[in-house]
C-alpha cells in the first residue's frame, strides 16, 4: 500500500502504509510501525511524533480538503 497521509482536524497528521520518515539531515528514523502520528501543535515532548499535547493546549486547526 502506498503511503496515505491524513491531516486530522485539531490534531496530528497520520501517516500510514509504506513510508520512510527522515530527519533534516536525511537520516531515517528507525521504526517497524505501519502508522505514525506527526505533531502539528509544536508542544509534543516526543518530536516529531504526537504525544496528545494538542488536547491540553487547546490547539485548533481545521483540515478541510482544498486545491493546493
Amino acid at each position: 500500500m502506498a503511503a496515505k497521509v491524513t491531516v486530522n482536524a485539531n490534531g496530528p497528521i497520520k501517516v500510514e502504509g509504506e513510508f520512510e520518515l527522515l530527519d533534516g539531515g536525511g537520516k531515517p528514523f528507525e521504526t517497524s510501525k505501519k502508522a505514525l502520528f506527526l505533531c502539528r501543535c509544536g508542544q509534543t515532548k516526543n518530536s516529531p511524533l504526537c504525544d496528545g499535547s494538542h488536547s491540553a493546549t487547546g490547539f485548533t486547526s481545521p483540515s478541510e480538503s482544498r486545491e493546493l
